[in-house]
């Protein structure tokens, strides 16, 4: 089981660092600072080791937010995704809606980011 969480999460990484944007270790500091978390226990998720703690799903979610592709609600903006990933045209963020019954918005990022790889996999 935590060979498959550090799968998915060295993805995640290895997506939002190559994929989105260079300033995602910049963001990703100034997110550690703003949530007021101790920068030496928040790892870059590609260094995980076991389970993704929840001050690192925020930490993620925070920098979606600075980023610009995910709103304060977390919901994915269409056209931001768009800009960011324009090689991948046609992925359509709205089939990654995490389910209501998620109701912890650090959580619903993760399974919203999740999916997101998924679709971008298949679309590769």
């Amino acid at each position: 089981m935590y060979y498959i969480v550090f799968l998915v999460f060295l993805t995640v990484d290895i997506a939002l660092t190559q994929l989105i944007m260079p300033e995602y270790d910049k963001e990703q500091s100034q997110c550690v600072k703003e949530l007021n978390l101790d920068a030496d226990k928040i790892q870059k998720l590609s260094q995980a080791e076991g389970e993704i703690t929840k001050d690192e799903k925020c930490v993620l979610r925070c920098v979606l937010q600075k980023i610009g592709v995910i709103d304060a609600q977390g919901v994915p903006i269409q056209d931001e995704i768009d800009k960011q990933f324009s090689k991948f045209k046609n992925i359509d963020m709205s089939k990654c809606i995490p389910p209501s019954s998620i109701t912890d918005p650090c959580e619903q990022t993760y399974k919203l980011t999740t999916c997101f790889l998924s679709l971008l996999e298949a679309a590769a």
